[in-house]
């Protein structure tokens, strides 16, 4: 707390004056110091830290907390103050409610990399009563600093030797018993199940699947059947075409089709799996659903067009599709039909030879020199 002089007119009292005036002066005098306490009492200041000693590097809490009276004009120190040897890590302000005052917390965390014993120098505080400026001030603190390197006095201790511990058999033959549980009950389990497995094999008929071209007529009929077209959902029938095409190149060629683009579905099947006009086609129908699916297209005549686009699909499937070896030999066999109808049996070939030899064959033929017989059997 500063002193605050008192301050007295020169002549005003003097020792040879009556006892009246020693009174007066008295009297004002006790009111002057009772008005300069309750003055100082109006702002309090109190600054603290959470630890005394710490060493380099640390932070540590230092608080500084203003209490004033809510009619004084508090100027309170800036918040980048002086610190001595200390730097402000880190500040948080805060104004806790207190009845009847006004109070404002900074609290600050800093740290120092100074060994020995730190002051924080006192925060002076300024504010203006009835016009006047005054000034209040905090304690100093004291805080000790320690170096992390060891100590010179004290020389490091020799390791100690390793401590033979005794084997405990006991929980291994645990552990060891567990594992061997375990171990025969995965075997026994993989077992049953392969024994399972092979009776099902052995006794289940299984569906052999279906060739992918009927797979992809029937998902292009239930798309022809729908109601999409009709009812404007375009882009949900273009994806049906081009997932039903797509799933039909995976069934029929063996590639991969419904995760790749177009141009990798385009450079896979010009490996030799198809002529380059059937992959020009191709190529035409999986971009005009590209632009319906992806680029969010709609056709002049999305109805026309996407039944178009569906029978184009239709018609590709039919004219790529995996032929079976009977379907394959009847075709061939109808085709030398139709080629050849004149065609006759070799057996049919012998019959006819037949006919043209009145005497039958040439071991029957009369021999040179004899006479036929006579019709009706009767001797010449």
């Amino acid at each position: 707390m500063k002193a605050v002089p008192l301050l007295l007119r020169h002549g005003s009292l003097s020792p040879r004056g009556s006892r009246s005036s020693g009174v007066l002066a008295a009297a004002l005098a006790t009111m002057l110091v009772a008005g300069q306490l309750a003055g100082a009492a109006e702002v309090v200041v109190r600054t603290s830290v959470d630890k005394s000693k710490v060493t380099v590097g640390d932070r540590l809490k230092y608080t500084v907390t203003i209490e004033a009276d809510p009619k004084l004009k508090v100027i309170p120190p800036d918040i980048g103050l002086n610190l001595g040897q200390f730097e402000i890590k880190d500040y948080h302000v805060a104004y806790p409610e207190v009845e009847g005052k006004k109070v404002t917390q900074v609290q600050y965390e800093i740290a120092t990399f100074e060994t020995g014993t730190q002051e924080i120098p006192p925060v002076t505080v300024t504010y203006l009563e009835h016009g006047q400026r005054k000034e209040v001030r905090s304690e100093k603190l004291t805080i000790t600093v320690e170096s992390l390197a060891p100590s010179k006095e004290k020389e490091p201790k020799d390791i100690k030797p390793p401590v033979e511990v005794a084997p405990n058999w006991s929980g291994f033959r645990l552990v060891a018993a567990i594992a061997a549980g375990v171990l025969a009950l995965v075997l026994l389990l993989a077992w049953y199940l392969r024994k399972r497995r092979r009776a099902g094999e052995s006794t289940e008929w299984t569906e052999p699947p279906r060739p992918a071209h009927l797979l992809a007529f029937d998902e292009l009929q239930a798309l022809r059947d729908s109601a999409l077209l009709a009812e404007g959902h375009y882009k949900e029938y273009f994806s049906g075409v081009a997932d039903a095409l797509r799933r039909y190149l995976e069934g029929r060629f063996r590639i991969r089709a419904m995760d790749e683009t177009t141009g990798e579905i385009i450079a896979q099947l010009e490996t030799g799996l198809l002529p380059p006009d059937r992959v020009e086609g191709l190529r035409a129908l999986l971009q005009q659903c590209d632009l319906v699916k992806f680029a969010k297209f709609v056709p002049a005549d999305p109805e026309s067009e996407g039944r178009q686009t569906l029978e184009q699909v239709w018609q590709f499937v039919e004219e790529t599709k995996a032929v079976a070896e009977d379907e394959v030999e009847g075709d061939n066999e109808g085709q030398r039909d139709e080629e050849d109808p004149k065609q006759t049996n070799p057996s049919d070939l012998s019959d006819a030879s037949d006919l043209s030899e009145p005497f039958g064959t040439a071991a029957e033929a009369p021999e040179p020199g004899t006479q036929p017989p006579a019709p009706g059997g009767a001797a010449p």
